[in-house]
């Protein structure tokens, strides 16, 4: 056996190596910790699905725990119908209950819909009516967003998302997004649940009246147009319809600067009508 000179750097190198393992398995270890903790507390897990597969011609969602440790939800433990349903959770984040642990294989199984109804029972014994929660956004449409609150599906209007008129939702919110919500009303044994949060935030309403008169000229930025009017921001929150502008003033667009001169203020329904004297 010949003599070998190590170097430095070559003995470092091993070292880091040697290191790099160790904290790889203690990772993995802690991993599984997690793991087998969940199964035994049937405690509820929050993670993020990574992707579908096929598994035998069966489909499933995958996840990880930690990076390290994969679990696989059968399609019939996700709450989906089909595959394009499952897939469309991808990149989302989801609630999940380990329900069988495979260390050969080095995976586990889990089921989303076990742990959506242990986490609505705890979510449905807190909420009370005038209680502001957080809200994860789901799903975003031009006039609605589908919320998740404690796993609980609540749909949220447009009408009650801002004091502001928001022309198209998916503008200003992603889903995975958080906000924070108001509960408006609730019906525990009917299982229903209506928010806000429009009612979270400042309203313009009704020192307003005190900054704006009948006649008066102010400026705004169109925010919004609709088959019914032209809506004008005046300040956050508070809006001013207008009828389509007259041929002489021409057509304006969203984000125009405008003049508006008010002709009725509603401070009880808390409206504001008025028309476009002339474009910025």
């Amino acid at each position: 056996m010949t003599t070998e000179v190590l170097k430095e750097t070559d003995v470092t190198l091993r070292i880091v190596k040697e290191t790099d393992d160790e904290m790889q398995e203690e990772r993995q270890r802690e991993a599984w910790e997690k793991v087998y903790r969940a199964r035994q507390n049937r405690s509820i897990l929050k993670t993020e699905l990574k992707g579908v597969e096929r598994v035998q011609d069966t489909v499933v969602g995958v996840v990880f725990i930690d990076n390290m440790i994969k679990g696989i939800i059968p399609l019939e433990h996700s709450g989906c119908e089909n595959e394009k349903q499952l897939k469309r959770l991808i990149g989302q984040e989801i609630y999940i209950k380990v329900i069988a642990l495979d260390r050969e294989d080095e995976q586990f199984a889990a089921s989303i819909t076990d742990a959506v109804e242990h986490l609505q029972n705890l979510t449905w014994e807190r909420l009370e009516e005038g209680l502001k929660v957080e809200a994860r956004i789901v799903d975003v449409y031009m006039k609605r967003m589908r919320l998740d609150i404690g796993a609980i599906p609540v749909m949220l209007p447009a009408e009650e998302v801002s004091h502001d008129w928001i022309d198209d939702l998916r503008d200003e919110f992603k889903p995975g997004e958080k906000i924070h919500v108001k509960i408006m009303e609730l019906d525990k044994e009917e299982q229903k649940l209506s928010v806000s949060r429009k009612a979270t935030l400042p309203s313009p309403w009704p020192d307003c009246v005190k900054r704006y008169v009948k006649g008066g000229i102010y400026p705004g930025t169109v925010v919004g147009k609709v088959e019914y009017g032209i809506f004008v921001n005046l300040e956050p929150g508070l809006n001013c319809l207008t009828p389509h502008t007259h041929p002489h003033i021409g057509d304006v667009k969203k984000g125009d600067k405008v003049f508006v001169k008010i002709k009725k203020i509603q401070p009880v329904a808390q409206r504001i009508s008025g028309r476009i004297e002339r474009a910025l």
